[in-house]
């Protein structure tokens, strides 16, 4: 299992991680806001900056803002 599989699966685990990764956006914002320190080293090990501002700049719908914050 690599390590985003690894974070997927404690991340989402209403998911599998195969299902998690499909949509990179919202795993990303996962990660961002509930995943660890070393969550967030293997996140950016697979994905470029650009995609994280990306996330800042328009979080997914539903669950909570990058900030913490609940979305409106």
């Amino acid at each position: 299992m690599t390590d985003l599989e690894q974070v997927a699966r404690r991340l989402f685990w209403w998911k599998s991680p195969a299902e998690a990764l499909v949509d990179s956006h919202r795993f990303i914002a996962q990660v961002m806001v509930y995943g660890t320190p070393e969550d967030l080293a293997a996140a950016r090990r697979h994905f470029p900056e650009s995609a994280f501002r990306s996330v800042l700049a328009g979080p997914p719908p539903g669950g909570r803002a990058v900030s913490g914050t609940p979305l409106l």
